[in-house]
Order: structure tokens, then C-alpha cells, then sequence
């Protein structure tokens, strides 16, 4: 999860410490623990699915969202499954789990039956569950990630929450559907107009988006079935810390560069559990 930004940190220190942070969320720098390696690690693996190759589907809620968000996540997506960013996550498999690198499947414009302005997490996944059902969205395999991009104007509320108040993005999952098992998940909310001032992680909102979906992606491949709000670690858990961090929360506030052959894109450093500190520098992409 990510959660808002240093100028925030005079304000909230209060509050920090009496408040713990949601481990799924990217949450604004000065809204959390962790900052670039503030210590909490390792991180521990509790048993549960990894994702070893992860399938990254883009879901754009309804044609309002950002169009710049519409156009060049693609790219990035593409770039980031085919880098060493990928690479570096090697370190979370297990000896009968292989984390390796991914692809970006597309993107899909769904039209919501749900067309409220402030939504809740069970009405996101209920929407999620029924554009699967119609079609309209493929249906998920053990490697499927669907990032739900939202437009401007629509607040989601998740473990207690709005989004751009008091997170920027966040990854879940629907746990044992019936039908089609854990189904993994990212909310991403439009990082302009009412999120920029809180969760801007970079200059431009576009910025902003590569470093909160890095965070997610990279937290959703090595732990997608995270333990929920009061939950305790255990399986189906995968890596997080004994405080309940995962790898990207630990390094909130720390910036990397992914070189792709089209350009460069900002992305956030993650845990290195071999080196007990955040993964920072370039990066490289085949794409």
C-alpha cells in the first residue's frame, strides 16, 4: 500500500505514532513508518502463493480516466515485467516456488454498473467480480493482476480510509472465490487534481503513477494475499515483515530509475532482504 507528502510530516507525527499502517497500501511519505529503509525488515515468508510470473491486465473504470494514465501505462507496464526489476525479486522465491519476470496482457475500458462518486472496497470488488463474469474483463489464473485505474472525482474507502487522504494505491485480493480462486488486485486512484497534493511522489502525475504501481506490482508478486486489518501474519501470507510491512512499504520515499529503450520512468526502490536495506539505482528493460 502507499500513504502523504513531507510537507505533511510536522502535522501527522502525532498521529503516526499512534497509528499503525495498513500493510497493502502505498501510503503517503509523511503518513508512515517506514521511509527508505527505516527498520522493520527482514521480511519473513509465511508460506502463502507468490505470483511467478505476473500477468498485469490494466482496468480503466469507465472512459473518464486520466488519458494520460490511458496511453502510457501500457508502455510502462510493458517495460517494467520485461526489466531486472523483475530480476531483483528472484530473492523472494522458494525452493519450490520461481519468481520470474511477467507481461503486460492490455488494457480494458469497463463501464461500471456501479456509478457512485465514493466507493468502498466490496463495491470495487464486486464490480471487478461481475466484469470477469460478463466477459468484458479474462478470467484470472494464479499470475493475474488487475489494476483498477480510477478517473477524477471517485473516492475509494479501504480498511478505514479514503483514498489520496489516507492512501495513494493499494493492492488485495478476493480471497478463495469460488469460482476462480484468489483473484489479485490493485486500486489506483487519478494521482492529479484532489490526490496531487498528498500523493504526489513525483513532480507530474504520471511520475507519481510509475512510482505507486511499482510499489504495488512489486508487493503484489511477493505477497498477494496479504493478511487483512487485524489479521495476524500466517498463511496464506507471503513476505512481510513481523510488523506486517511489505517490501515496498519499507522503502517509501526512495526513488529508482528504469531505463527502457523508449525512455526513462521513475519507480520506487524495494526491500533487499539479502542486504537488509532498500534496492536502490537503474534499472534496465528489454523493452
Amino acid at each position: 500500500m502507499i500513504r502523504l507528502s513531507a510537507l505533511f510530516i510536522a502535522l501527522f507525527t502525532t498521529v503516526l505514532l499512534a497509528t499503525p499502517t495498513q500493510a497493502h497500501a502505498f501510503t503517503p511519505v509523511a503518513n508512515t513508518r517506514f521511509v527508505n529503509g527505516a527498520t522493520d525488515g527482514p521480511v519473513i515468508y509465511y508460506g502463502g502463493p507468490l505470483l511467478t510470473s505476473v500477468k498485469i491486465y490494466a482496468v480503466f473504470w469507465g472512459a473518464k480516466v486520466n488519458a494520460n494514465t490511458q496511453t502510457k501505462m501500457g508502455a510502462f507496464y510493458t517495460a517494467l515485467t520485461d526489466s531486472d526489476y523483475l530480476d531483483f525479486l528472484n530473492q523472494y522465491s522458494t525452493p519450490t516456488i520461481k519468481i520470474g519476470r511477467g507481461t503486460y496482457v492490455g488494457s480494458t475500458v469497463i463501464k461500471p454498473k456501479n456509478v457512485a462518486k465514493h466507493l468502498m472496497q466490496a463495491d470495487v470488488e464486486a464490480e471487478l467480480l461481475n466484469q470477469i463474469d460478463n466477459g468484458t474483463l479474462a478470467k484470472p489464473d494464479a499470475n493475474s493482476l488487475y489494476i483498477i485505474h480510477f478517473p477524477p472525482g471517485i473516492v475509494i474507502n479501504a480498511f478505514g480510509g479514503d483514498s489520496c487522504q489516507t492512501w495513494c494505491g493499494d493492492h488485495e485480493a478476493i480471497k478463495n472465490n469460488p469460482k476462480y480462486g484468489n483473484i489479485a488486485y490493485a486500486m489506483i486512484p487519478d494521482l492529479g487534481g484532489a490526490c496531487s497534493f498528498g500523493c504526489y511522489a513525483d513532480g507530474t502525475p504520471l511520475g507519481s503513477m510509475t512510482i505507486v504501481t511499482s510499489h504495488e506490482i512489486a508487493e503484489a508478486i511477493t505477497d498477494p494475499v496479504s493478511p487483512g486489518v487485524n489479521e495476524p501474519n500466517a498463511f496464506p501470507a507471503g513476505w512481510i515483515s513481523a510488523g506486517q510491512a511489505e517490501i515496498g512499504d519499507l522503502c517509501v520515499g526512495g526513488k529508482s530509475t528504469l531505463n527502457t529503450t523508449s525512455g526513462n520512468y521513475t519507480i520506487q526502490n524495494e526491500w533487499d532482504n539479502s542486504k537488509n536495506n532498500c534496492k536502490s539505482g537503474s534499472f534496465k528493460s528489454a523493452k
